[in-house]
Parts: C-alpha cells; structure tokens; sequence
C-alpha cells in the first residue's frame, strides 16, 4: 500500500478494504437532512459516503462503519443513481430510493456489523506510538479480513 498522507487517505482506505468496493467519501450534510450519514450506490458501482462533520472522532467513526455495513449488507438492495447527479447535488438534497418497509431492520442490522468492526478496533489496536487513537483504530481495521 502507497504511504498515506492524511486521516482522510486512511478513512478512504478502510472504507475500500471493509466495503470490498471503490468508495467517495465526503465529510458534509448527507442528503437526508436528518440524517448524520448516508450511503448513495451510483450506477458505476462505486460508493458515496456522506457524514456530517464535527461529531467528535468516535461518533463520525460509528457513522463511517454504519453506512459501510450498510455496503456489506444492503448493497444489492439500493437503487443505483447516476454519478453525476449525485456528486453535484447539493447537501442535505439528495435522497436516495429504497424499500422503506426494510428500514428499521437494515439500520439495525448495520448497526450490529458497525459495533462489530469498532469492538474488533478496539482489541486489535496498532498500537503506533507516533499515531492518535483514531489513527489506530482505523489501521487495526485495515489489517481485519473483512
């Protein structure tokens, strides 16, 4: 693996090894506007990651590996929409189509794999010294076999 130069390359690159799919992740309002992350499947087969910003290193890291399970879990599920539209909509506007029946239980059932994959950071910790504790977590998930 090329060297990473930010937190940003590292949450990317997680997101690739634990969704087993190329992803775009952006740190905005996602497009449900109540929501605090969402996750958009586009027509090229990659991912739109959004979660809100400034929730403090542990909740936006639960958001992350939520809307990734839901990747794991719920990928065939999702409607697909064109890349285009979704990269120029504006946050807080884009609201992707599902079965909304499936709802509580596909949240629940993300919620599961997400604490699963946090409980599995926080045991397997790297251990960097030079790194933060978000930093480590993130390089224990990245040595996981997802």
């Amino acid at each position: 693996m090329a060297e990473l130069l930010t937190l940003f390359d590292l949450y990317k690159a997680v997101g690739e090894h634990l969704a087993g799919t190329r992803i775009i992740l952006k740190f905005q309002q996602p497009g449900r506007p109540d929501a605090d992350g969402q996750l958009t499947r586009l027509l090229d087969n990659r991912a739109l990651i959004e979660v809100i910003p400034y929730r403090g290193e542990d909740r936006t890291l639960k958001i992350f590996l939520h809307e990734l399970a839901h990747i794991r879990l719920h990928w065939k599920d999702l409607q697909a929409i064109e890349p285009s539209k979704a990269l120029a909509a504006a946050p807080g506007t884009l609201t992707p189509g599902g079965d909304l029946a499936k709802y509580p239980t596909q949240e629940n059932q993300a919620d599961a794999l997400a604490d699963k994959w946090l409980q599995y950071a926080n045991e397997h910790l790297n251990r960097n010294n030079d790194a933060g504790p978000l930093e480590n977590k993130l390089l224990a998930l990245l040595e996981m076999t997802p």
